[in-house]
């Protein structure tokens, strides 16, 4: 048995998995295995593989098993120590793994690592200066008003951001778990709530670990570039269906995870965000307001599962919510960055690619 697994999950990736798979070749690192699950690609990548790559393993899915219920089929089907969900538009430097695994393996308390990803504007773009880094994700932030962004999103690397710590858990594009975490947290089966399909699940995993006593640390040594589809800043190119998702499974959060308690300690900035994005709803996207629909269906299961993450809580929820952020970062105000390059077919690619989680 290896001491990682690596799962990627591919739909249409072909564009990417080339070079994330020499990427993941290329490691220092090497007590790992791969396995790939595909959710019924019409891009030829299960065929790619078959013909360049017929020492990786691949689960074939008749359908698309979207983002939750493909890496809930990847967990299940490996046993490393460790898995790292790998997204296949993530390209990671050689010591990644090597670092990761060191950061994790030291402190028995943690759930899962984050590394330090940086923008990537296409599959196969060069790689920014270090001058010129701008950061993608250095984790999960939530704020007070219970939303959630990537942190640090956007800056430039400028030595602000090689400092370890903690952090609220772990971004989904390349989060290096603890499978005794994982096994801690699951409901039934599921590691990721299948009935989010994808979106914000990552959130419910990380907020579920939290209620557990497990924690998450940012390992900055631990380094990848992303090529990010969906961001603030291109949310309103997405479909309406990936949208009503987003919107969707906000609440499907809250309803699991959140506490009367917790909320009343300084309910303005969330009551604030709730009437504003209310008012934008009606006015600007009443498309979404179909989610509320869903949310009714699936109420009776949320609060099921809501029953089981509370029963087994050892962490109150004040607790967890103590480290949220008071305000939100600007993203959708801020411009596009300088310095970095810019290539419209490759973001529209990271766009049509993950469209689909």
């Amino acid at each position: 048995m290896r001491r990682v697994s690596v799962i990627i999950l591919n739909y249409n990736t072909l564009h990417c998995l080339p070079r994330c798979l020499n990427a993941l070749d290329s490691q220092t690192f090497r007590d790992f295995d791969i396995l790939i699950v595909d959710n019924a690609s019409a891009d030829k990548s299960v065929d790619w593989l078959k013909r360049n790559r017929s020492d990786i393993p691949v689960i074939e899915n008749e359908t698309n098993q979207w983002y939750c219920r493909g890496n809930n089929i990847g967990i299940r089907n490996t046993a490393g120590e460790f898995a790292l969900l790998l997204n296949p538009d993530v390209f990671l430097e050689p010591e990644f793994l090597d670092r990761a695994v060191r950061a994790l393996a030291r402190d028995p308390g943690l759930g899962g690592v984050q590394g330090k990803l940086w923008k990537l504007s296409s599959a196969d773009s060069r790689l920014p200066q270090p001058g010129l880094r701008r950061i993608d994700t250095t984790g999960c932030l939530m704020t007070q008003s219970r939303r959630n962004f990537d942190r640090d999103q956007e800056e430039r690397d400028d030595g602000r951001f090689d400092t370890p710590g903690p952090v609220f858990g772990p971004d989904g594009s390349a989060a290096l778990y603890r499978r005794e975490m994982l096994e801690d947290i699951r409901i039934g089966d599921e590691y990721f709530d299948e009935d989010f399909l994808a979106y914000r699940e990552i959130v419910d995993l990380n907020w579920r670990a939290r209620s557990r006593g497990w924690r998450f640390a940012y390992e900055p040594a631990a380094a990848g570039y992303h090529l990010r589809g969906f961001s603030p800043r291109t949310r309103h190119r997405q479909p309406v269906f990936v949208r009503r998702l987003s919107y969707r499974n906000r609440y499907l959060t809250l309803i699991k995870n959140e506490t009367l308690g917790s909320l009343c300690r300084n309910p303005w900035r969330f009551l604030g965000f709730e009437i504003l994005m209310l008012g934008y709803v009606l006015f600007r996207e009443p498309a979404l307001l179909a989610a509320w629909m869903d949310l009714t269906g699936l109420m009776p299961k949320m609060l099921q599962k809501r029953r089981a993450i509370q029963s087994r809580r050892t962490v109150s929820n004040t607790a967890v919510t103590l480290e949220f952020a008071r305000v939100a970062p600007g993203l959708h105000r801020r411009p596009a960055a300088s310095g970095v390059e810019t290539d419209r077919q490759g973001d529209d690619h990271a766009t049509e690619s993950q469209t689909a989680y």
